[in-house]
C-alpha cells in the first residue's frame, strides 16, 4: 500500500518515474539511462548481490545515483549472534541475509558512498534493528564505470 501511494504522488511531479520489480534480470532496461535507482530491503535477499549491484552499475547513468535502506550486520557480539543466526533466518525468512555490510559491499563493487546514516529500528526484532540509509553514486573513470 505505501509503495502505490508514493509512485501515485510522484507520477503527480515533474519527474520520470520506471517502477520495475524484475529489475536485476529484465531485457527491457535501457542501460545506463537512469538518474536514480533505489532499493529498499531488496540487497539482503539477492542471491548474488555482486551481479546485483553490477546491474545496477549497467542501469545508472554515469553520474547516476543508487538510494539503499537496508538492515546491516551489527558489530561486536550483535554481530556475532546475527552471523550465528544467518542460516536458519534465511530459511525462514525468504532469503533474508540478516549479517550483511552493505556499504562495505557497495563500495567494492563500484560504488562511491556520499551519504551514509547507520541507526536502529524501534520494534524491529533484534537480529534486523540496525540498518543503514546511504546514497551511493556509481564511479567512473575517463567515460567508464570501475570497481
Amino acid at each position: 500500500m505505501q509503495r502505490e501511494r508514493l509512485v501515485a504522488r510522484a507520477r503527480g511531479r515533474v519527474l520520470d518515474i520506471a517502477e520495475q520489480k524484475d529489475w536485476a534480470t529484465s531485457a527491457e532496461l535501457e542501460l545506463h539511462s537512469y538518474d536514480t535507482i533505489v532499493s529498499v530491503f531488496q540487497l539482503c535477499t539477492a542471491d548474488d548481490v555482486y551481479s546485483t549491484l553490477l546491474r545496477v552499475a549497467e542501469l545508472l547513468k554515469p553520474d547516476g545515483q543508487l538510494l539503499v535502506l537496508e538492515h546491516v550486520r551489527s558489530t561486536g557480539w550483535r554481530g556475532r549472534v546475527q552471523d550465528a543466526a544467518a542460516p536458519l533466518w534465511r530459511r525462514a525468512a525468504g532469503r533474508c541475509r540478516l549479517n550483511r555490510d552493505v556499504v562495505d559491499l557497495l563500495r567494492q563493487n563500484g560504488f562511491a558512498v556520499t551519504d551514509c546514516d547507520r541507526f536502529t529500528v524501534d520494534g524491529a526484532t533484534p537480529l534486523v534493528r540496525h540498518a543503514v540509509s546511504a546514497v551511493a553514486i556509481r564511479k567512473v573513470r575517463d567515460g567508464v564505470a570501475t570497481k
